[in-house]
Parts: C-alpha cells; sequence; structure tokens
C-alpha cells in the first residue's frame, strides 16, 4: 500500500486503459477488495469482499529506568507505527528525531556526537514490521555548545520527540504533538565506614565508600578523590595530602571491582612519642 494509490480511470471505446486516476490515501480511508468466483461450490457466480481503514497512529517515547548514573547506558525505544512505511525490512532514522533538553542544554538533538555515544548510531526497529525503533545512548558527562557544561547529580532531563502524524487528522503534517520521556541523573550521595570502631596506635584503618554516582566507567576499576571532590582524612595533628601536587595533593580510594561504586583505601597509623605516668622514657613512633 502506497500513499498515493493510482488504478484505471476511463476506457476508450474498445475498452482498452485511457489514463490512470491517482488518489491521495488518507487517514479514514477505506479501501476494499473484491473476488468474483465464477462458479462457487453450488455452481454459481459468487462475489466476496474485505476491507480496511487508513489511519494514523500515536506515538511512544520511553527509556528503561528513570534515573542513570552518568556514564551508564540508557535504552531509548520509539514506537511509532507510522514511521513502518516498510513491512518486509527493519528500518532506520537518524537520531535527530529526539531532543534532549536539561539544565546543561536546553536542546541538544541525540546525533550530536560530539555529546552522545550512540549504538546503534540511528534509531533501528526492533525486527521488520514492529514500529518499534531502539538506540542505546552513554549518559554523557557534559554537554558542549557554545560552553562546556557539566551534567549535574539530580539533574531532570527531558526527552523530546515530534508526533507529524496525530490520530483523527487527514494526513501528516495537518497538526503535531510533542511526545516525552523524563528521567533523571543520579544522586544517591555517598556512604563512608571504617572498619573498626577503636584503633591501636599502629592499626591500619581500612575506609569504604559507597558511591554509586561515581560508578560512571562499568568496565574499569575507577579512581575517586580530586582537587574539586577531595576526600578528607583528619586526625589531630591536621588533614592529609594538603601538597599542591601530585600525590600529595588529594587522598585518592580505588574502586574495589568494576563495576562495583564501592571505592577503598587505607591509613596506616604511625603512633606517636610519649611518656607514661610510670615511665620517664619515651615510647618512639
Amino acid at each position: 500500500i502506497q500513499a498515493k494509490m493510482c488504478g484505471p480511470s476511463t476506457t476508450t471505446v474498445g475498452g482498452t486503459l485511457n489514463t490512470l486516476l491517482c488518489h491521495d490515501v488518507k487517514s479514514g480511508d477505506v479501501i476494499q477488495v473484491s473476488y468474483e468466483d465464477a462458479s462457487d461450490g453450488a455452481g454459481a457466480t459468487s462475489t466476496f469482499y474485505d476491507s480496511s481503514t487508513f489511519d494514523l497512529r500515536g506515538a511512544t517515547l520511553s527509556t528503561d529506568k528513570d534515573v542513570y548514573v552518568i556514564g551508564s547506558d540508557m535504552v531509548v525505544t520509539l514506537t511509532d507505527p507510522d514511521l513502518n512505511v516498510d513491512a518486509a525490512s527493519i528500518e532506520t532514522y537518524a537520531l535527530n528525531l529526539i531532543e534532549w533538553d536539561s539544565d546543561a542544554d536546553g536542546s541538544e538533538f541525540l546525533n550530536d556526537t560530539t555529546d552522545f555515544t550512540a549504538n546503534p548510531s540511528k534509531l533501528q526497529e526492533t525486527g521488520s514490521d514492529t514500529g518499534v525503533f531502539q538506540t542505546v545512548i552513554t549518559i554523557p558527562k557534559q554537554i558542549i555548545d557554545t560552553t562546556t557544561t557539566a551534567i549535574d547529580f539530580g539533574e531532570a532531563v527531558t526527552l523530546t520527540y515530534v508526533d507529524t502524524g496525530i490520530p483523527g487528522e487527514d494526513d501528516y503534517l495537518d497538526d503535531r504533538g510533542d511526545v516525552e520521556a523524563t528521567f533523571s541523573i543520579s544522586n544517591f550521595g555517598a556512604l563512608v565506614e571504617l572498619d573498626k570502631a577503636v584503633y591501636g596506635w599502629k592499626d591500619t584503618v581500612y575506609i569504604t565508600i559507597t558511591a554509586p554516582d561515581h560508578n560512571q566507567n562499568t568496565a574499569s576499576e575507577e579512581t575517586i578523590g580530586t582537587a574539586a571532590l577531595p576526600i578528607q582524612v583528619t586526625t589531630r595533628v591536621g588533614k592529609m595530602c594538603t601538597g599542591t601536587s601530585g600525590d600529595t595533593s588529594t587522598y585518592e580510594a580505588v574502586e574495589s571491582d568494576e563495576d562495583t561504586g564501592v571505592f577503598v583505601a587505607e591509613v596506616a597509623l604511625g603512633g606517636f612519642a610519649h611518656t607514661m605516668s610510670s615511665d620517664t622514657g619515651n615510647t618512639a613512633a
């Protein structure tokens, strides 16, 4: 079935086709097919009919989660039967059909490879004749436009697809409507735990930091603790890692394994020189 149907209009006296009449298919049109059986089971001539109505269908847009960690994968699903124009093939459409809107950037299309990594690189139909299209987008750390803006923890994001074939209208572009999906960037916070409540002077302190928001690369063991987001380890002597560069500038914790969001670190206590009430000698640090 094509958007324009053509058939015989008039015939000459001899019965040959003269011209073709072409008709634009509109929503609400009915197509009827008839078959004449010259000799049915009773030996008589019978005509059989069937019909169907053309219409426009509404679209939906969805994501597989409501909350995403930066760097994680998001499955975007667009369901629009009107885009299923070839039932015999798996169709694809450019990602500029979908717009990203958040505080970082109010209008950025998903086909912008500077900001978004997509696999596949287009909206791909899930199978022939399904009208369901998907891609996987990696949630970016930042949006680059005229300036580079970092995406904040807890930031709300709206994805928008403009449906140009609205149910009830006669044809495409007679009206249009925004179809949206919303989600947010994770803001789970962090939990810091020590392995003991009380330590001896020369014990090792084992630190565990559970911070899912910083598990931004599921394929590697990541490190946290930067000048912008430092880990503070403090004793009565003062803070550790107070240098201006290199290993002395920040205290770091390393992810316990790939894709855990759990970071571990340790501090070796060295003791200190002191004088006991029963002994005038010092115990070395």
